[in-house]
């Protein structure tokens, strides 16, 4: 707990801050804590001063973007399409769940088909959210085209917020709704024939040989 405290404290100093890392929402909030706090007590264990890092949380295309333009020395995205001519490696990999209500028909299941996830209009995130290209991605690999959604809300709290709410379903990572199924707020779905998973990729600029120090480390962190 300290060192989390620790990690969640750096985000407050920007007048210190040694790493400024872009990151798509669901990373900023159930990931890139625990790998700050996981780097800063390496750190404290080889007796240094443990390192601030900011984020700047946007979705995933902005974070390309601000990696590309130089904005930020390192990005996390969750989008299935990894930009060419940035530095990538896949750290980690999200399961993705399609989130209900408890009133809802399908809150008594535990998995749904992608033909009845693609017929059903949905709450979903923003174009250009790592969350919404993994669900496009997957319905159309498996030959077919979303409904128009329900509701298109910003954030992943909002989208969650809205399935509780019983508004409609939503497909989201399994992190961003552990804690509204172990209350019972949402049931969490398993897609079928086969699990929704994403990759969680580390972006910067240049190639393998040009991620260095600080950067270097965290991604290191991120990826064991």
């Amino acid at each position: 707990m300290d060192r989390f405290n620790a990690a969640v404290g750096s985000l407050r100093q920007h007048s210190a801050t040694d790493l400024v890392v872009a990151v798509s929402q669901t990373v900023a909030a159930h990931l890139l804590p625990g790998w700050v706090a996981a780097l800063q007590g390496r750190q404290i264990g080889r007796g240094q001063r443990p390192s601030s890092v900011v984020f700047d949380t946007a979705n995933s295309d902005e974070v390309i973007r601000k990696v590309h333009d130089g904005e930020c020395a390192l990005g996390f995205i969750e989008s299935p399409h990894v930009p060419t001519g940035l530095g990538s490696r896949v750290v980690h990999w999200d399961s993705m769940v399609v989130a209900v209500g408890l009133q809802h028909p399908w809150a008594g299941r535990d998995s749904v088909d992608f033909a009845e996830v693609a017929a059903t209009p949905l709450i979903v995130r923003e174009q250009g959210s790592g969350t919404r290209a993994a669900l496009d991605q997957v319905l159309s690999a498996a030959g077919y085209t979303a409904e128009p959604p329900a509701s298109v809300l910003s954030t992943e709290a909002a989208v969650r917020s809205a399935a509780i709410a019983g508004i409609a379903p939503a497909v989201l990572s399994e992190l961003a709704v552990a804690d509204d199924t172990a209350l019972g707020r949402l049931r969490a779905l398993e897609l079928a024939p086969v699990p929704l998973r994403r990759p969680i990729t580390a972006l910067w600029r240049g190639g393998p040989r040009d991620l260095h120090g600080l950067a270097r480390e965290l991604v290191e962190v991120a990826a064991s």
